[in-house]
């Protein structure tokens, strides 16, 4: 669903001088097959916009063309996919009543109100659709994204989640029906294993999108806005929470768990044992296709640590972390042929054309020139929290790099490259 929205606004649909930028939940039902909806989007003037009726028609094929299979692969999609024969034609196999125009209002009426409830359970674990540079200040859209094609992996990794998941909700269900709650203390716990069950579903849920994505670029198939979406989104209830409190400046408040962690695996004689750690996660530089164009992709890789230590001073996980960061032990010899020793992460900003960037302070009063000189004229100077789209480049003088850009509803023009000078406009 948030695939047909995101297929129906600006910059899909409407023009530069009439975006359309609100979406409506009939776009969902009329693309699903509610010839109801699409009388009311026709009503409300909806396929007036340019492209409407184009866009519309390409995503009735696709939802068409998806078998019952793809369908009932997740929880969310066989929820959509129950809506199918309810807001459908009734054909004369059906009550007359139910043939009628105002019991398709009330089906669709009933399919709407259901898909709030659908989107209300799932809001913090999904990506809103949102229109090209509309509700608000233009951002840029999510990068490429790619996961390691291997599918089994994630399926696997998804039927592990979704077996404990729903083990312990079914052992669960019986201790709560058994229990009479003593005191509240007992009934907070018995919420926190049940939030806990909550997210390792949403963990297999996403997992089993990820082994989706994987198996598509394994078979050559371009990804979709959707998967994009997947790739960049976060993996469970915990990670957005943290997310979201990122987001709105309360960095600290919220964190993820620890990382690092270790385990006795292994007698080691008779005064040792074999420890196994993971360390702190390191950044893998991978360069990947992504639309017959390459890219240098990074993501996280666990760090691997096995040493031995006496039994009698065998490690707990806060005593691993402090060894970690004052004595770290030796990587495994076999680490040599992987891992690049030394250096520092460092953000870099990267300059791509059709991107949305912001002046920052150190930037404000930088130079829009008429051309890529210095000594070019200048048509003004740009502000703190001036947003531009980089719309062609880069071009150099020999000295410097400079980028074509289209300042929001006013000039075009040409700016330095300065990576202290901008930050990339991101969506919340």
């Amino acid at each position: 669903d948030a695939m047909i929205i995101q297929n129906l606004l600006y910059d899909k649909v409407g023009s530069d001088q009439n975006p359309r930028l609100v979406p409506s939940g009939l776009d969902v039902m009329a693309v699903l097959g509610s010839s109801t909806a699409e009388d009311a989007l026709i009503d409300a003037g909806a396929i007036e916009y340019d492209n409407y009726s184009a866009q519309q028609d390409m995503l009735k094929q696709r939802v068409q063309a998806q078998s019952e299979d793809e369908w009932l692969q997740r929880a969310y999609s066989s929820w959509l996919y129950a809506f199918l024969p309810q807001i459908s034609q009734k054909t004369n196999t059906f009550p007359p009543y139910m043939q009628t125009a105002v019991w398709g209002l009330k089906e669709l009426n009933s399919a709407l109100g259901s898909w709030a409830e659908l989107k209300h359970d799932t809001v913090l674990y999904s990506k809103m659709p949102e229109p090209a540079a509309g509700g608000g200040p233009p951002s840029s859209g999510p990068p490429p994204g790619y996961v390691e094609p291997n599918p089994d992996v994630f399926y696997r990794l998804a039927f592990v989640a979704n077996t404990v998941s729903k083990g312990l909700t079914e052992l669960f269900t019986v201790e709560v029906q058994e229990s009479t709650f003593m005191d509240m203390s007992e009934f907070g716990s018995a919420m926190k294993l049940e939030q806990l069950l909550a997210e390792t579903a949403t963990l297999g849920t996403r997992l089993d999108q990820l082994g989706d994505i994987a198996a598509k670029e394994l078979a050559g198939t371009a990804l979709d806005e959707e998967d994009y979406g997947i790739i960049q989104s976060c993996l469970g209830p915990m990670e957005c929470m943290v997310l979201k409190y990122e987001t709105y400046g309360r960095e600290g408040e919220l964190s993820m768990p620890d990382v690092p962690v270790i385990a006795a695996v292994s007698g080691a004689g008779e005064e040792q044992i074999l420890e196994a750690g993971v360390g702190s996660i390191d950044r893998l530089m991978v360069v990947i296709p992504i639309e017959q164009e390459l890219y240098i992709a990074q993501g996280g890789v666990f760090s691997y640590y096995e040493f031995t230590q006496p039994r009698s001073n065998r490690l707990t996980d806060q005593e691993w972390r402090v060894m970690l960061n004052e004595n770290p032990p030796e990587r495994p010899d076999w680490n040599t042929g992987l891992i690049l020793p030394g250096g520092k992460v460092k953000d870099v900003l990267v300059f791509r054309v059709g991107d949305w960037y912001i002046v920052n302070e150190e930037g404000a009063g930088v130079n829009l020139r008429s051309q890529p000189s210095r000594s070019a004229s200048k048509i003004k100077q740009l502000e703190e929290y001036t947003y531009f789209e980089i719309v062609d480049g880069p071009v150099s003088d020999g000295t410097d790099n400079w980028w074509n850009i289209r300042v929001w509803d006013e000039e075009s023009g040409w700016v330095i490259q300065n990576q202290s000078w901008y930050v990339r406009a991101r969506g919340q």
